[in-house]
């Protein structure tokens, strides 16, 4: 991967890099190390933000791997959500993010968490007549999955 660096668009005194990393361009700004990259504050769901001042002179807190595909790949339509491939959300390389319907990234983030195998459990037992109370409280999953499932939704 070739390192790059690029103005934010609609931020003009920041840049960020291929690397995942923010810069500020104005040297007054107090939250710089001596390269003015910006500190990182982690958010939301374990996502890293970093503040950003534009001509309202307010902070905006954004997420980095927004700033670094808008940067390098292109704006996010609507409906669409920037996925870390590798599912750590502090890597925001360039070359860890891809874009993703929202639907598409909701099935990747449930299938890491095995709910693709209980699934399958719960369809066998299901069919072998359990109650969705009993695969419940055994499987540790809603009541309301197990029905989904029974019904075809899931």
């Amino acid at each position: 991967m070739e390192y790059k660096r690029k103005m934010i668009k609609g931020y003009e005194n920041y840049e960020v890099d291929t690397l995942g990393n923010v810069y500020s361009l104005d040297n007054q700004n107090r939250t710089l190390s001596s390269d003015g990259k910006l500190s990182e504050r982690i958010v939301g769901c374990g996502y890293a933000a970093v503040s950003l001042y534009g001509v309202t002179k307010k902070p905006k807190q954004v997420g980095i791997h927004r700033l670094v595909w808008e940067a390098f790949k292109s704006p996010i339509p609507e409906g669409m959500e920037i996925d870390h491939i590798n599912n750590n959300r502090l890597n925001n390389m360039i070359s860890n993010l891809q874009l993703m319907s929202k639907r598409d990234n909701l099935l990747k983030m449930w299938d890491r968490r095995g709910r693709s195998e209980i699934k399958e459990t719960i369809k066998d037992w299901l069919a072998r007549g359990y109650s969705r109370k009993f695969i419940s409280d055994n499987l540790n999953v809603s009541e309301c999955y197990i029905s989904m499932i029974y019904t075809g939704k899931r």
